[in-house]
């Protein structure tokens, strides 16, 4: 009998060397086409004449033609590989969706770290831990729908120190249960719309500072007062758009 659990974690650790070897291989290219230019660039300088960031410039602007098709050519040859990692990767978080439900399940286990929320997103506004505490909360809406064990901590916080300062604040999400569990809480279906955006009114956070981009009227659209409450939308509450 397959063990669903062990064929969720094979598959995660899959994509995690997956992700990883991408990045190495990026970074790889991205080297030796540095590494290239570099040379071109040596060769062209006069016999001990010191290389300065003037005459490096000077000499990518007057070689723009053969800088651009060196590049052009070590990014076709990355490119022809991220096509094909893309297409795996996406294999197989189909894969793991189509498992994490069967995965997720409350059982008795270690508290390990899901999430961590940095209040430094948010300092553009007036009170920024406390919009990074309402994102923890509502990251942590993902495990208790699922009806695991979930704990919000500020691990930092700090004034900054001055005058002006904003403060500062570092939120972890901790979950109680095996690396399977966890691991899938990133496949699962979230809480809907609906129930973020009360979620996020009732935690005294404005939705559209997470997401700007949200229409207007959608709270009466969905039913949602902006102190976090649902009620059933209505013709009468629903704004013609």
């Amino acid at each position: 009998m397959v063990d669903v659990r062990a064929e969720f974690l094979a598959l995660y650790h899959r994509l995690q060397r997956l992700q990883k070897k991408r990045w190495t291989r990026r970074d790889r290219q991205n080297d030796r086409y540095m590494a290239h230019t570099a040379r071109l660039f040596q060769a062209s300088l006069i016999k001990r004449r010191k290389p300065t960031d003037k005459a490096r410039t000077a000499w990518f602007l007057a070689n723009q033609e053969l800088v651009q098709a060196l590049q052009a050519g070590y990014l076709w040859t990355w490119e022809a590989r991220e096509v094909r990692m893309d297409r795996y990767k996406k294999h197989l978080e189909a894969l793991l969706k189509a498992r994490a439900k069967s995965v997720v399940r409350p059982e008795p286990g270690p508290w390990r770290v899901w999430k961590t929320v940095d209040s430094g997103c948010w300092r553009s506004q007036t009170d920024p831990i406390n919009y990074a505490r309402g994102e923890a909360e509502n990251l942590a809406d993902v495990p208790r729908k699922y009806s695991l064990e979930v704990q919000v901590r500020l691990t930092e916080e700090h004034d900054g120190g001055g005058r002006w300062s904003v403060p500062h604040g570092t939120f972890v999400v901790e979950v109680q249960g095996d690396e399977a569990t966890v691991a899938a809480l990133g496949y699962v279906p979230a809480p809907s719309l609906k129930e973020w955006l009360a979620a996020c009114w009732r935690r005294g956070c404005n939705p559209r500072v997470y997401n700007p981009w949200l229409p207007h009227g959608l709270e009466e659209r969905l039913g949602v007062d902006y102190f976090g409450n649902v009620r059933e939308a209505t013709r009468e509450n629903t704004p013609c758009v």
